[in-house]
């Protein structure tokens, strides 16, 4: 029989079950056997697979091996034993084996099912034995439990990963408090407990929270310090945050000067001071500017769930209060299909019900 074959075989008789018994022939067989998984070589691991830009050309070139890390600005891949650090910004996209909790997540996320991909983003977090995985994992929990209108937990689980990772890339998905935010006895009292880390990303998330608070005083000269930070993107975060507590009497010469702030910002931590200075032009009555601002959101960053949804509602609400009522039903019925079950759908149907 040759290795790797598969015999047919029929009921013996009395004398072919006696032949199948003998010594002799066992003998045979057992060595036949064990030749037969010494010539089968093993089967190779599974190997991550990293798509990089090519320095020197438009295209992408594929690098395999074995993730050992990814954390702060670079991923650590292992190939044959030797490890090659490899910078976030030229990483296209990575390939690696996920488990079937974290595709149901993604799947439910893709269809705008947020309450729903919770659970098993949550489970697939908590399973996950690669830290750097579970980051990844964990920044889309974060996602689902913001949209969802779970402020809370959005921010427990951006702790783990804060905790872990301070120098995170996925600032641009931190839960921090952008638009109008109560927070009850609990969740300011996890606030203020991030203000006494030692981490500056942890402590920009606890005074974002607290801006709302009697803690306000103390969250406004900490966002004040994080403005000096010399992390550009704990500097910039601070510094909007600190636009939320002037957008009542910010002067139209202010709100310009904080867009261009923006600009200058890197794209993906615009999101958050987009809303600010659209809400500051809105009520300076400057409508256009402030729909330019607020529509960003949507069209610029629409994985950010939270925020795209924010910035479409307040948009279609002052375009509402301009009077130009087809425009805001057509940004409401945007709402109720691109994030349905979150609170943003619930006031658009609650308007579309009044036309």
């Amino acid at each position: 029989m040759a290795c790797g074959t598969r015999a047919r075989t029929t009921g013996p008789g009395k004398r072919a079950r006696a032949a199948l018994w003998h010594p002799r022939r066992w003998t045979g067989s057992l060595v036949l056997l064990l030749l037969c998984l010494i010539a089968v070589p093993p089967l190779p691991a599974i190997q991550d697979v990293i798509e990089v830009q090519h320095p020197r050309a438009e295209s992408t070139v594929k690098r395999r091996g074995e993730i050992r890390g990814w954390e702060g600005t670079a991923l650590t891949l292992q190939t044959n034993g030797r490890e090659e650090s490899i910078p976030n910004e030229i990483i296209v996209r990575i390939e690696t084996a996920w488990s079937e909790d974290y595709l149901a997540g993604q799947r439910l996320l893709e269809e705008r099912q947020f309450a729903a991909a919770v659970q098993p983003l949550a489970k697939a977090a908590a399973a996950e034995s690669r830290p750097w995985a579970a980051s990844i994992i964990r920044a889309d929990l974060v996602r689902a439990l913001s949209a969802s209108g779970n402020d809370f937990e959005a921010v427990q689980q951006f702790l783990l990963i804060l905790d872990r990772d301070p120098e995170t890339r996925f600032m641009e998905f931190a839960p921090l408090a952008w638009d109008s935010a109560m927070v009850d006895a609990p969740f300011a009292a996890l606030a203020q407990q991030c203000l006494t880390s030692p981490k500056p990303n942890i402590q920009l998330l606890g005074a974002s929270w607290l801006l709302g608070t009697a803690e306000r005083v103390t969250a406004v000269e900490l966002l004040g310090k994080l403005k000096q930070d010399i992390r550009p993107e704990i500097a910039h975060l601070a510094a909007a945050q600190l636009w939320r507590g002037e957008v009542p009497r910010a002067t139209r010469t202010q709100v310009d000067s904080w867009l261009r702030q923006v600009e200058r910002m890197p794209p993906g931590l615009r999101a958050g001071p987009l809303l600010i200075t659209g809400m500051a032009y809105a009520r300076l009555e400057e409508a256009d500017r402030a729909l330019l601002a607020l529509l960003e959101l949507p069209i610029l960053h629409p994985n950010d769930y939270r925020l795209a949804a924010t910035g479409l509602s307040r948009a279609a609400a002052l375009l509402a209060t301009g009077g130009d009522a087809g425009s805001a039903q057509r940004l409401w019925n945007e709402l109720t299909q691109r994030f349905p079950g979150t609170r943003w759908a619930t006031e658009a149907d609650t308007q579309i019900g009044k036309k």
